[in-house]
């Protein structure tokens, strides 16, 4: 059982919540519109619980 998740943007970009983080549990897929904020903190979170980031995820990098 492989689970995933995905970060995708909605569109328009002029609401505050155009994030939608999106997760497969290997039975049931699951989403939910969020912040970029949220959708980070989201990713950090499930990599914890051993889900794996979907190829074409938006991906986050430090700008430090």
């Amino acid at each position: 059982m492989t689970k995933t998740y995905n970060i995708s943007r909605q569109y328009p970009n002029d609401i505050p919540f155009d994030f939608v983080f999106e997760w497969f549990n290997g039975a049931e897929e699951t989403g939910i519109v969020c912040s970029l904020h949220a959708a980070i903190k989201l990713a950090e979170e499930f990599q914890k619980f051993g889900y794996k980031e979907l190829e074409g995820s938006i991906q986050f990098t430090s700008a430090i």
